[in-house]
């Protein structure tokens, strides 16, 4: 009966499901426009908030996939009890020190996983032309950090729940909002990475407006567009740090040019 009751209360968080998306929407909309000193809210639609986190929600999708793929291998009778033998290991460790230990015995795959990232990046950087920088490499890293940090961090939770024998609905809410943060954290990270693709490789060189109202414009490396919403059109200055807000009643005929240089 109490299982039923906890999955009663999973679904009545379902309706906030619109809500979380319009959020990461949003938040990934701002920080993108956010590094051309742009504040797009008040640009925005509705229906372009839910549009834009689309490739985003794919990734989230895959995670999700990837979790109820993994909860159903740990529902082996051996899986069991080897998660109940590492939490019963960490509860004896009074220690953050010696947890830290545990930590690192059972991320090591983790830890193999991004050495092998790590030689395959360095292989096609030596050998091949690819836009993969340093930069790059960090911001996986430090994705890969905010993940090991959150599974630590849920770890380090579950015990604190364990010894103030918190109710399920506390426990709920704590993981939801560790999954919230560990979201928003990731969208931060994946919109740093768009503006960069246009401030660092000019993505959009080339690109040109053909105006109703004035000579077309050409994106350079210094002056060059940066995106769009249903009513305007951006392009950014390097130089002054500026950016032009152009509604799209002006723009005839948006042309992009493939880069690769």
């Amino acid at each position: 009966m109490e299982e039923k009751k906890d999955k009663i209360k999973l679904l009545d968080y379902a309706p906030y499901l619109g809500s979380l998306i319009i959020f990461l929407g949003v938040c990934r909309l701002s920080v993108f426009y956010g590094s051309f000193n742009v504040n797009i809210v008040p640009f925005l639609e509705f229906s372009e908030i839910l549009t834009s986190f689309l490739d985003l929600l794919v990734l989230f999708i895959v995670m999700a996939i990837y979790s109820i793929i993994q909860n159903f291998m740990m529902e082996t009778k051996s899986s069991q009890e080897t998660q109940q033998t590492r939490v019963q290991k960490l509860y004896e460790q009074t220690s953050f020190l010696k947890r830290l230990k545990f930590y690192f015995y059972v991320f090591s795959e983790m830890f193999f996983f991004v050495l092998i990232i790590s030689v395959v990046f360095f292989v096609f950087k030596h050998f091949f032309n690819t836009e993969f920088t340093n930069k790059d490499y960090i911001r996986f890293l430090t994705l890969y950090l905010l993940l090991v940090g959150y599974l630590m961090l849920q770890y380090e939770i579950q015990i604190k729940h364990h010894f103030h024998h918190s109710s399920t609905r506390q426990r709920m809410v704590t993981s939801a909002s560790m999954y919230l943060l560990l979201m928003v954290s990731i969208v931060w990270l994946f919109a740093t990475y768009q503006a960069d693709r246009i401030k660092v490789y000019k993505s959009t060189k080339g690109m040109t407006l053909l105006f109703t109202d004035a000579p077309n414009f050409v994106s350079t490396e210094n002056d060059y567009y940066i995106g769009k919403t249903q009513k305007y059109v951006f392009v950014y200055h390097e130089k002054t740090k500026t950016t032009d807000v152009i509604p799209v009643e002006r723009v005839k005929q948006m042309i992009f040019k493939t880069n690769k240089d």
